[in-house]
């Protein structure tokens, strides 16, 4: 006679947990990749015009290994393209494939990993306006085509392409801080999944209703579909602000983490000064560590927001 239960259960445990851990590991794993680009391409060389000046105009090739280019935008080629201008010579960026990061300008004089400034993500055949001078750098594989430096995606070398406002002496340290989501399991999957659990379960309802079940029965089925709800509802609502701290620090905990373990140079030109490797490293075990254990505990919080307000219900519904 329970049947309705389990099945609940199922469509809830597919809809309201696994779906959103699988969008929360990829959106995750994808800013993880992009703050990984950005340090793989902190000691790349800056793009020069002797890489392939006496090539013959004609000669179609890949530079060997990654560049960086400074600049801005000069003007947009095709649907696909864009011309940058650096200070000696001027490149294009090859979009087709890669897309475009937005990064606001910094005010603030130091980091403060609980309010990093994030970095969008935009497909560029989605970008509708984008202002002529616009301060932008690249980082990637280089195609000389036609005597002309072609950023380029290339198999194994992901192309960065950032428009930014603001200094380039913090741009590694800005970009590494703000690539990522305040919560990544909170994305365009797990809404739609949320969604969808919500009205299967809920046309699963209105089938249980008419069939020959228990009234308690068929009420565990309805408190299994409000599970998402369960966890904004008190007297279980002070575990779930419980869980919202908890996993800010876990992020800032993260961030500050990734930022220990930076080099000690920044992306722009000009910033040097020694660190303690074995201080920041061991700095950064420290967080890593804070960082789980406030990631554990927010997932505690948030079960118990909804399991406490699950017994309540039941426990009223038994006595009423």
């Amino acid at each position: 006679m329970l049947l309705p239960v389990y099945v609940a259960l199922l469509v809830a445990l597919v809809f309201y947990a696994i779906l959103p851990i699988i969008g929360g590991y990829l959106a995750r794993n994808q800013w993880r990749r992009f703050r990984q680009r950005l340090v793989e391409l902190h000691p790349a060389p800056l793009l020069e015009l002797g890489a392939w000046a006496t090539r013959p105009v004609t000669e179609e090739a890949w530079l060997e290994g990654d560049r960086r280019f400074f600049g801005s935008l000069e003007a947009i080629e095709g649907d696909e393209r864009i011309w940058m201008r650096g200070a000696a010579l001027t490149a294009t960026i090859d979009l087709g494939r890669a897309p475009l990061y937005l990064l606001a300008s910094e005010t603030r004089n130091e980091y403060e990993p609980e309010r990093p400034e994030l970095v969008r993500r935009l497909s560029w055949s989605k970008v509708r306006v984008f202002p002529e001078g616009a301060k932008l750098f690249v980082g990637g594989a280089v195609r000389i085509e036609g005597g002309k430096a072609v950023f380029r995606e290339k198999p194994g070398q992901s192309l960065i392409v950032v428009s930014y406002a603001g200094s380039e002496e913090n741009l590694l340290e800005r970009l590494v801080s703000g690539g990522r989501r305040d919560n990544e399991y909170w994305n365009a999957l797990s809404r739609v999944s949320l969604a969808l659990g919500i009205g299967i379960l809920t046309i699963f309802l209105s089938l249980v209703w008419k069939a020959d079940y228990f009234p308690t029965v068929i009420f565990l089925s309805v408190l299994v579909t409000l599970f998402p709800v369960l966890a904004l509802m008190p007297p279980g609502l002070p575990f779930f602000f419980l869980y919202l701290h908890f996993w800010k620090r876990g992020l800032a905990a993260r961030t500050r983490r990734d930022l220990l373990r930076l080099p000690s140079t920044g992306m722009g030109e000009g910033r040097g000064g020694a660190s303690d490797h074995s201080g920041r490293e061991a700095e950064a075990t420290r967080h890593d560590r804070a960082a789980m254990v406030s990631t554990l505990l927010s997932a505690l919080c948030l079960a118990l927001s909804v399991t406490i307000n699950f017994i309540l219900a039941f426990l009223l519904w038994r006595v009423f």
